[in-house]
């Protein structure tokens, strides 16, 4: 952009000086050197500014589109929530939806290993010597079909409909949902229509697993 501006600064300059003359006397050349170099610096300065207004511009729409990309991604409405789901990365994931369903919201999982009875098991997890943890998602073979069996999930992030997440406490998992149906034991189940809750307590009181297990699943005796 910028030589181009001179070049054409310099070619309108030479065709000034055949239209009007360009005096011989040192004082006149002098004069229509300045004059052409105050032209040019002038031009470039213009340059500068536009290109810097350029990038200005292309910086600012570019964060533009962070913000708005940010702002499309919602998160759940905790209150539209029913028992049987939880959150997760802005998706809703329920135990009684279809395998296709929450395969979809869940995404590509790190692995999938199948087991005895058609059991498949999709991990969404970090599993090494010093972390094991994520989501697992496992379904089973229901007069042939793939339904889901169990999703359990150690891992701070994903929140049940009553705002309960790994990391709460014994009290918490209570206040929100009540007495359970078994207490003495280190599991605090709930049961509903269709399958029961879990939220596995730590020795220091907090929760450490939440699992939903479907009941047709635990029916079925696989």
């Amino acid at each position: 952009m910028k030589t181009k501006n001179v070049l054409a600064i310099m070619t309108a300059s030479v065709m000034m000086c055949g239209l009007w003359g360009c005096g011989s006397g040192t004082s006149d050349t002098s004069a229509t050197e300045l004059s052409v170099e105050a032209v040019i610096d002038a031009s470039e300065s213009d340059a500068d500014n536009a290109d810097n207004a350029d990038k200005t511009d292309a910086a600012d729409s570019a964060d533009s589109e962070v913000t708005e990309g940010a702002a499309t991604e919602t998160s759940v409405d905790l209150s539209s929530m029913t028992d049987d789901a939880f959150a997760y990365n802005g998706k809703k994931i329920s135990i009684l939806d279809d395998v296709a369903t929450t395969l979809a919201a869940l995404g590509e999982p790190e692995q999938k290993n199948s087991g005895a009875g058609d059991m498949n098991y999709y991990d969404y997890g970090t599993h090494t010597d010093t972390v094991d943890e994520g989501i697992l998602f496992v379904t089973y073979t229901d007069n042939g079909k793939e339904s889901a069996a169990q999703i359990d999930f150690n891992i701070q992030g994903p929140e049940t409909a009553k705002g309960i997440s790994v990391g709460d406490s014994k009290d918490d998992v209570i206040a929100a949902y009540g007495e359970p149906k078994e207490s003495g034991k280190p599991i605090l189940t709930y049961e509903y229509d269709g399958f029961e809750l879990g939220f596995v307590i730590n020795e220091n009181d907090k929760v450490s697993n939440v699992n939903y297990i479907s009941t047709a699943y635990k029916e079925s005796g696989k």
